[in-house]
């Protein structure tokens, strides 16, 4: 077990299925499972273009929660 400190709370942060220190890189390219999965799909592993997208999208979700613990989660309505 992996503990990980959010908002002043241990939780868990290992990987359900093998243990690892979970993360969206570890669920969509290093967990053994995400290797199975992309066997299954016929690859070896993420192609490049489809890896490199991946890494993107994460890094600009990482962006837009640091953006959003910033401001201190204030939403403001849009409807």
């Amino acid at each position: 077990m992996v503990l990980g400190c959010v908002f002043g709370v241990n939780i868990d942060v290992s990987c359900p299925r093998c243990g690892g220190l979970d993360s969206l890189y570890h669920f969509l390219l290093w967990c053994p499972f995400a290797q199975a999965v992309w066997q299954q799909a016929g690859c070896s592993s993420p192609p490049s273009g489809v890896q490199q997208f991946l890494v993107s999208l994460i890094h600009s979700l990482d962006s837009i929660a640091a953006k959003a613990a910033v401001v201190g989660r204030q939403v403001v309505p849009t409807g």
